[in-house]
C-alpha cells in the first residue's frame, strides 16, 4: 500500500512539474497554478487552446471521453 501512495504522488508530481515547465514556456503568467488540483485542468485547456467551455462536457458522462480526447489531440 505504501508502494501505491508512493507511485502516485510521485507520478501527480511529476505531471504537475511538466505541466508547470509547459505553461512557462507558453509564456503564462501564473505558472504555478498547474500544482493546484482544480486550477490545473482550467490551465491545461488553456494551453490546448480550447475554449473553457468545453470543461462542461467533462460533467457528462460519456460526452467527456470526447471532450477528454479533443483536448489531448489539440494539445499535441
Amino acid at each position: 500500500m505504501l508502494l501505491h501512495l508512493v507511485l502516485s504522488v510521485g507520478s501527480y508530481l511529476l505531471f504537475c512539474f511538466l505541466q508547470f515547465r509547459l505553461a512557462r514556456k507558453a509564456d503564462m503568467r501564473h505558472a504555478w497554478l498547474a500544482f493546484i488540483p482544480v486550477v490545473q485542468v482550467f490551465q491545461y485547456f488553456k494551453l490546448a487552446q480550447v475554449s473553457l467551455w468545453w470543461i462542461l462536457g467533462l460533467f457528462i458522462p460519456f460526452v467527456n471521453l470526447g471532450v477528454i480526447i479533443w483536448v489531448c489531440i489539440n494539445f499535441a
